[in-house]
């Protein structure tokens, strides 16, 4: 076979061969979406994958209210329209042709029972999406607020979201996914971030370079740089802004923790001590591989009413360049944020997500 020209016939230029941002279509997706348009996945969830039409409105501050009164519902805590609540008038308004699917929508915002949240890290501009469900509608209403107006899509099954979740991650095939389990705080979890980010910018200094010397040793000080560079920036492509973007307020990413955050992963093996300095281990490294960059990465929150108290739910699940990994946050008896990093299969973590929304 003759060897390939690319070195002296450049390939053809042009829009059509152009470079296009990871990620880039989930997020168009979720922001132009035709109501009309299907979810398609190549991965099974459950029959509650099946794709579903859905229908779009949108409504004047007013309009929301009107529509409020005549359904007799209440506003509660969880609903996303308290910023429109204000917009009452002496005379109600037409609410035009809207149909009995909006209003049902309308009544499940007012009143949900629970609130989902996904978020898509990027290199430049992250996304956030809300959802909801609430009494009257079988799914999941989405939902953006504006000063004035509210947008709503409906409805959602959580098979629709889990699939659009895997379609942002799973894009290609996955490697098998890492035995790793290790339970670590936020500031276990911040010094990792930081640790990889020093990682990664010791390599990428010496790949301009030309110099293939190992990684060397580090210290706090170093990991400390990371985390207040990676807490001052928008570039979700390094570990402390991914995390900082992605993690729940309570377990964001901040200096104060590397200190402590080191002890936990000289105990976890994440990081080897030789005279008196910290090399980082072959599961680091390799996982610093992975993160390289961390994205694509996205984050589910869910928020759901039960009797007597409020159920919380988080995961990050961060596919980078390697095999999937998730983050499961929680709390300790005490009350203290705790994080589980974990590799997980493609599959494992889709069925895992659609349970995750669809659990009461």
């Amino acid at each position: 076979t003759p060897p390939g020209r690319t070195a002296t016939v450049p390939l053809p230029g042009g829009d059509a061969g152009r470079w296009t941002e990871p990620g880039a279509a989930p997020r168009q997706w979720i922001r132009l979406n035709d109501p009309g348009d299907m979810i398609l996945c190549g991965t099974s969830v459950g029959a509650d994958a099946e794709p579903q039409a859905r229908s779009a409105a949108q409504l004047t501050g007013p309009q929301v209210v009107a529509l409020i009164e005549l359904a007799q519902a209440e506003v509660s805590p969880l609903s996303p329209l308290g910023p429109l609540i204000g917009s009452r008038r002496k005379k109600r308004p037409d609410v035009g042709d809207v149909g009995p699917d909006v209003v049902a929508a309308v009544k499940a915002l007012a009143d949900p029972y629970r609130q989902v949240r996904v978020t898509v890290a990027a290199a430049s501009e992250s996304l956030t999406a809300y959802y909801y469900a609430g009494p009257g509608v079988d799914g999941l209403v989405g939902a953006s607020v504006f000063e004035d107006r509210l947008e709503l899509t409906t409805v959602w099954s959580p098979g629709d979201l889990a699939a659009l979740s895997g379609a942002t991650l799973l894009a290609d095939a996955l490697p098998r996914a890492e035995p790793l389990s290790i339970g670590m705080t936020v500031s276990g979890l911040t010094a990792l971030a930081g640790a990889i980010d020093a990682v990664n910018q010791s390599h990428l200094e010496g790949l301009l370079a030309r110099d293939p010397a190992p990684l060397g040793p580090f210290d706090t000080g170093a990991v400390e740089t990371q985390v207040e560079l990676g807490s001052s920036v928008a570039d979700a492509r390094w570990a402390v802004t991914m995390l900082g973007i992605l993690s729940p307020p309570i377990a964001r990413p901040t200096p104060e923790d590397v200190s402590a955050g080191m002890d936990e992963l000289v105990r976890a093996g994440l990081v080897e001590t030789r005279n008196e300095e910290w090399y980082p281990s072959a599961e680091l490294a390799r996982l610093a591989t992975h993160w390289r960059p961390p994205l694509p990465a996205i984050a589910h929150e869910v928020v759901t009413r039960r009797d007597g108290g409020v159920d919380y739910r988080y995961q990050i699940a961060v596919r980078g360049r390697g095999p999937l990994y998730a983050l499961d946050y929680g709390v300790t008896p005490d009350g203290e944020p705790r994080v589980h990093l974990r590799g997980i299969e493609g599959l494992e973590w889709l069925e895992g997500i659609s349970a995750l929304l669809t659990d009461r």
